[in-house]
């Protein structure tokens, strides 16, 4: 079996899609499948996919694969020849125009081919990004993306909730449900001591992107709260959002104990989660939250919202679930600072989760079966 996936970029300050994506190459290759990754442009690829070395990889840079209504001329002839030697296209997210020439080429050809849709299609990304970004959206999918997406031989929403919403925006979908395949890195294996390790100055780690809509400026709010916590924001960061926190933090008074870690990446990010004490991502949406996940994996407590379509998973792991505002974050995070026994108790419960049902060892087979169903529905089953 060889699968072809379509990445616009393999740069991970891009965010969880390209994280997603490449993680889940990864672990089809564990599973001996052939895999080419197309994208337009590459940061992060690992050594070995880029040289070759790495058993069953293929990693395909072409920078007329980035994103455009107009493909150039030639497009048609490097892609066909990907497709032709492919057994399914599998392509990431909506709101890309040159889904519409793949998709288009896959059919062609005579291919299969998958959507996941990172959750594109839930409501919060429809309903939000200010009146013309919202219109856009809905011309994209009136033009080209309904059709894309009805035309899949299978479309991957990584929890029910995001199903339940696309299928809201566009009727006709063929789903499937499968969690992201999260690549641990380490983060499995961190020992974790006391929580709070030094109770006179608990540490609280938002890492994700930074941006508004992940609403770390609420954090801000907590330090305000909690004089004794400390704030660290780890992720990449636009420098006007950033001017804006920092404004923020300095009229609240707290400035002296915000710490501004940036995009981390190997030790470095394994490093943010073994120090922190808490893990805090007050989002306003995500389709899964790759990085909550991974908080969970380290054994951290974990203050989240119902801004993430897993929720009611990670709740039952242990996580606190939370309404999005300055006043509930700060009654969680006491409750975990102050409650060191349950709180243990909650943070093994959720390591345990996703040491069971979460890893890669456990999710790939189902990656596996479920293009073995695209290929033979008679004889496969997902």
């Amino acid at each position: 079996m060889r699968i072809l996936h379509y990445l616009e970029c393999v740069d991970l300050a891009k965010g969880g899609v390209v994280t997603a994506g490449m993680d889940m190459c990864e672990a089809l290759l564990s599973q001996g499948v052939d895999v080419e990754l197309l994208t337009g442009y590459e940061v992060d690829a690992p050594d070995g996919w880029r040289d070759g070395s790495t058993p069953h990889m293929t990693l395909t840079v072409d920078p007329s694969f980035i994103c455009r209504y107009r493909p150039p001329e030639d497009l048609r002839k490097k892609i066909r020849p990907l497709l032709e030697r492919c057994d399914v296209l599998h392509m990431h997210g909506v709101w890309n125009p040159l889904h519409r020439f793949l998709a288009a080429e896959a059919v062609a050809v005579g291919k299969p081919y998958v959507v996941t849709l990172h959750g594109m299609l839930d409501y919060w990304s429809m309903d939000h990004g200010g009146p013309l970004k919202r219109l856009k959206k809905k011309a994209f999918l009136a033009l080209f993306g309904r059709k894309i997406l009805q035309n899949a031989a299978a479309v991957q929403c990584t929890a029910q909730l995001e199903a339940d919403a696309a299928l809201h925006y566009v009727s006709g979908l063929k789903t499937f449900v499968l969690p992201c395949i999260v690549k641990f890195s380490g983060i499995l294996d961190i020992e974790r001591g006391a929580i709070p390790a030094d109770p006179a100055q608990p540490q609280l780690l938002f890492l994700s992107r930074v941006h508004f809509k992940k609403r770390p400026d609420l954090l801000l709010d907590v330090a305000k709260a909690l004089p004794e916590v400390r704030v660290v924001l780890a992720g990449p960061v636009e420098p006007e959002y950033e001017q804006e926190l920092r404004d923020k933090a300095g009229r609240l008074g707290v400035a002296d104990r915000v710490v501004w870690a940036g995009m981390l990446r190997g030790d470095d990010k394994l490093r943010a989660f073994a120090e922190a004490d808490v893990f805090v991502l007050p989002t306003s949406q995500e389709n899964f939250g790759i990085v909550l996940v991974e908080a969970m994996g380290a054994q951290l407590p974990v203050v989240t919202t119902k801004g993430t379509a897993i929720w009611p998973d990670l709740q039952e792991a242990g996580a606190w679930i939370v309404e999005q505002d300055p006043a509930a974050l700060i009654d969680a995070i006491r409750e975990v600072l102050a409650e060191t026994q349950a709180t243990a108790e909650r943070a093994r419960r959720g390591h345990e989760w996703v040491r069971q049902t979460l890893v890669s060892e456990a999710l790939a087979p189902k990656y596996v079966a479920a293009y073995e169903k695209i290929l033979k529905p008679e004889e496969g089953s997902a």
